[in-house]
């Protein structure tokens, strides 16, 4: 399709050829569907044979991401033999390659600008002290039970709420804590926090899809169950959800 029937696309490439010629690469980050938050870059393939790609990995704030791919490129273009490398105070990343199963759905847009679904690329991947339940391991086939934070990749969203319905939770819950406490505010909005609502740390708190939650851990869908305004509290894992309202002032 030319650009003239397709501006969108056009306006894309044109934004892509400018920041490559810019800063050495593009980066274009995906949000606000079913899958967890995902970046990728477009302007390194000719130098290192492969485009980077960084999939969920919520310990970082977006602007945060954008930082350490640039700051990963940058290093690539220095030395394309590079395999890892400290990022300031966000720690030390890895480069491991990533299956096609994985690279075809996700990195559209570069495949989009090089004319071919065949571009490889390689995952950025955070040491274990800033690892979160929803990064991949996307050297091995895709798999939905292997990886169930991103199996909306290839089935059909089957919840019974919005594709694009957010939670508001925090890293603990990402990093395997138990929900313990739940609330719907809004049509698509839930809150979900790992721990004591009243104690969560302002600067832990993350806004994740509804499916990553439910992947994560699938007692969760009773949440699509809540109506807005009320919400549900367990002890720990296994046990029963307990309803409560919100008190009227």
């Amino acid at each position: 399709m030319n650009g003239a029937a397709n501006p969108d696309r056009r306006q894309r490439l044109d934004r892509m050829h400018a920041d490559i010629a810019t800063h050495g690469l593009s980066v274009t980050l995906v949000a606000g569907g079913a899958l967890p938050r995902y970046a990728y870059t477009v302007g390194l393939k000719d130098v290192t044979g492969s485009e980077l790609i960084m999939c969920g990995a919520y310990q970082y704030t977006s602007a945060q991401v954008h930082q350490i791919i640039n700051a990963v490129g940058s290093a690539l273009r220095a030395d394309p033999a590079t395999t890892s490398l400290v990022v300031g105070a966000a720690g030390v990343f890895r480069l491991r390659p990533v299956h096609s199963s994985w690279s075809r759905p996700l990195a559209l847009g570069a495949q989009d600008f090089f004319g071919t679904d065949d571009v490889r690329c390689s995952q950025v991947v955070p040491d274990l002290d800033h690892m979160t339940d929803d990064v991949p391991d996307m050297t091995v086939e895709w798999a939905a039970d292997r990886e169930p934070a991103w199996q909306w990749i290839h089935r059909p969203w089957d919840l019974p709420v919005a594709r694009t319905a957010v939670v508001t939770t925090n890293l603990p819950a990402l990093r395997g804590t138990p929900v313990t406490e739940l609330a719907r505010w809004e049509d698509d909005e839930w809150e979900m926090f790992a721990g004591n609502g009243p104690d969560v740390i302002a600067e832990d708190v993350r806004v994740v899809p509804f499916g990553t939650m439910v992947g994560l851990d699938p007692s969760l869908t009773a949440a699509a169950g809540v109506r807005i305004g009320e919400g549900l509290w367990r002890d720990g894992p296994g046990s029963a959800w307990h309803p409560w309202r919100r008190r009227e002032s």
